[in-house]
């Protein structure tokens, strides 16, 4: 079973916080979900619409989670290294890269499961001047 969770970054301090989402007349929310199988207590974050991304199921080279919103690098087809953007697209409803700055979308998690040494090099909410 493939495991279904979040990231945004809090309103109040702008630090990210992962977990289940939730939305209400009050806003968005992350919720943290790290001890719930615990049965203690979890807390609700509000968290900027903006930044909400799922988590993709994949990890990178170094077994960080990908994201959506996440920035990688990995080695093409033709031999040089691709920076792209992990971005659900709603029209065609997958998960897909988008080469930057080009803008060339590769189709889908295909690629993602077969590039080999995709690298999570930043996130596109923390590190603009990279896209």
């Amino acid at each position: 079973m493939r495991e279904i969770k979040f990231r945004a970054k809090r309103i109040d301090n702008n630090e990210w916080v992962y977990g289940g989402y939730m939305k209400n007349i009050n806003g968005t929310y992350i919720t943290d979900t790290d001890n719930f199988h615990l049965r203690k207590t979890y807390k609700n974050y509000l968290v900027c619409d903006e930044t909400i991304g799922q988590f993709t199921g994949l990890y990178d080279k170094n077994n960080v989670e990908i994201y959506e919103g996440d920035i990688v690098k990995f080695f093409s087809g033709l031999g040089g290294k691709e920076t792209c953007v992990i971005y659900y697209d709603e029209w065609q409803q997958s998960l897909n890269i988008k080469n930057y700055p080009r803008g060339y979308i590769y189709d889908g998690l295909y690629n993602l499961k077969n590039k080999k040494g995709i690298e999570v090099i930043g996130n596109i909410f923390d590190n603009k001047e990279d896209i």
